[in-house]
């Protein structure tokens, strides 16, 4: 994590000497994306692990194709120093490259923010949002140990290892089970109340009503 944390102190301090000239999408990649993918484990300079320009589908080149085994395995588009990621376009352009080549990860980074989706979880493109690393939170010494390990997650190793699968794989499980539960505790049905009579067994009889109010009182996480 040191190499990390060492690499983002050296990519402020070229965004406090830079950013006032206006720095384009190729200086951007080249100065900071290409090392802070090196530090990554990503090499640029060989092909076996990086292609730059990847022509994807519809012809259109994507900014860095990162490959493990031979396979794409995590897609980055980049945009200019400081440019907003907030554009919907942006985020719809950088998940449709990477779902339509059935690339589960992408990246869209302008540099120091790096914003990584899920792209084939069943929800709205921003939801797909797995997490956000941006390194001018590393300025605040507590935050910058936070911001590097979420950068490690789109190292080689963590692609090669699963770690950042699995993750992801919690995390939107989690929600959309959290949803259903949310579902079941708010309106149960009369097959959920039943189980939970049978759960109960031999003891005190609590009336359905009893039940679906305490549900109730649960899903909106008031006291008993």
């Amino acid at each position: 994590m040191t190499a990390i944390r060492d690499a983002i102190r050296g990519l402020l301090d070229k965004a406090d000497r830079w950013r006032d000239r206006g720095i384009n999408e190729a200086d951007t990649k080249a100065l900071f994306i290409e090392p802070m993918l090196g530090v990554l484990g990503w090499d640029v300079h060989d092909l076996d692990a990086v292609n730059r320009e990847y022509r994807v589908y519809d012809g259109t080149l994507l900014d860095y194709a990162l490959k493990v085994g031979g396979r794409q395995r995590l897609f980055v588009e980049a945009k200019p120093l400081l440019k907003s990621l907030d554009d919907k376009q942006f985020i719809a352009q950088t998940v449709n490259y990477a779902n339509n080549e059935g690339v589960v990860w992408c990246v869209l980074t302008n540099g120091l923010q790096y914003r990584t989706y899920k792209t084939n979880e069943p929800t709205d493109m921003e939801r797909k949002l797995l997490f956000e690393a941006d390194l001018e939170d590393a300025r605040n010494e507590p935050r910058a140990e936070e911001v590097a390990k979420l950068l490690s997650y789109l190292s080689r190793e963590s692609i090669e290892s699963g770690r950042l699968d699995q993750w992801g794989e919690a995390t939107f499980t989690d929600v959309r089970v959290k949803s259903a539960l949310d579902g079941l505790l708010a309106d149960p049905s009369a097959r959920f109340i039943n189980l939970i009579l049978e759960r109960l067994g031999a003891g005190p009889t609590l009336a359905r009503d009893k039940i679906k109010h305490s549900l109730g009182r649960m899903a909106l996480g008031s006291p008993a």
